[in-house]
């Protein structure tokens, strides 16, 4: 049986939840080029959310023919592209063409944290087994609740420090 003293000497699982500490916080500690194009109708934070539940829907029905492990790895891959694609709309001229990769950047990150987030539990078992579960699902979402309370501040105190980011 995991337990969570265990669960702390878990290489892997270890690894795991500092990745979901990182990437739960990442989009709201920079998120200031959510609202950049405000006079352009619809929200992307709106396609985030859409995109997640759809990912969620999508990537759990597709986890028995492909399995489960493959389509987390897969979704968390998308995470770091749809970061590349935030990261070029500040280097794009012209309100509609920020708009669209801002549109195809919320799909992605919805996409893939939604799958992130529902295939998770599903890998935890493959992974770690049965027994412990609630060990090991807990030491994920206390790191990603550490991550998300600590992530913001620092971000803040680092860019009020270095006079800003980009």
């Amino acid at each position: 049986m995991l337990n969570a003293g265990d669960a702390l000497q878990s290489p892997e699982l270890a690894e795991l939840a500092a990745e979901r500490g990182v990437t739960v916080v990442l989009p709201f500690m920079l998120g200031r080029d959510f609202r950049s194009v405000r006079d352009v109708s619809g929200d992307p934070v709106t396609v985030i959310g859409f995109a997640s539940i759809v990912g969620r829907m999508a990537l759990t029905s597709m986890a028995r023919p492909l399995g489960s492990v493959r389509l987390l790895k897969i979704a968390f891959f998308g995470l770091p592209v749809a970061f590349a694609i935030w990261f070029a709309t500040t280097r794009v001229g012209g309100l509609e063409a920020k708009f669209v990769l801002l549109i195809v950047f919320a799909s992605i990150l919805g996409v893939s944290y939604g799958g992130f987030v529902a295939l998770l539990g599903d890998v935890t078992a493959h992974l770690f087994g049965l027994a412990g579960i609630g060990a090991a699902m807990g030491m994920l979402f206390f790191s990603a609740g550490t991550g998300a309370l600590i992530g913001p501040p620092l971000m803040g105190f680092t860019a009020d420090a270095t006079g800003g980011i980009g």
